[in-house]
């Protein structure tokens, strides 16, 4: 069963739940207001129970399409289990087979691995060039004698 389809199952019946109780409630509000003589309130409650129902019956439907879902996906799952469950097992003695020419998810070959460095070598190329400027300042952007004035804000 597929997680989305499961929960959205799942929240469906529990809305339509919902929607039956709150119309269930307007009933017995219109009743009750009925019985009192007020039947502006009943006449309102009536029309929102009416509401109720028909939201009722739309999530039933979805329900019923959400559950025909699930089925379908409860048949594929067991159809296909032992299929699946050999891909995986393949799948995993080929990887322990070939560790070393294992391909990336494009197909190609993967490529050497990356060598790891360390030391002044993990330096940026622009790292170096950052310690030999004129004004060392801690200023950005860089004041220039065309702009003496410059600061971060664009402010003097």
């Amino acid at each position: 069963m597929g997680p989305y389809v499961a929960d959205e199952l799942r929240q469906i019946r529990a809305a339509a739940r919902e929607a039956r109780l709150a119309g269930l409630r307007a009933n017995a509000e219109a009743a009750a207001a009925r019985k009192s003589g007020e039947h502006d309130i009943a006449t309102r409650q009536q029309e929102l129970a009416a509401s109720y129902h028909a939201l009722h019956q739309a999530y039933l439907e979805r329900e019923a399409v959400f559950a025909a879902t699930t089925a379908d996906r409860a048949d594929w799952d067991t159809a296909t289990r032992a299929q699946r469950h050999l891909a995986v097992g393949a799948d995993a003695e080929l990887r322990r087979r070939h560790r070393t020419s294992i391909t990336h998810r494009c197909g190609r070959p993967s490529p050497n691995p990356p060598q790891i460095r360390s030391g002044p070598s993990l330096l940026l190329p622009w790292a170096s060039r950052l310690a030999s400027w004129p004004n060392r300042s801690r200023t950005w952007p860089p004041r220039t004698a065309a702009s003496p004035t410059c600061s971060p804000t664009g402010r003097a």
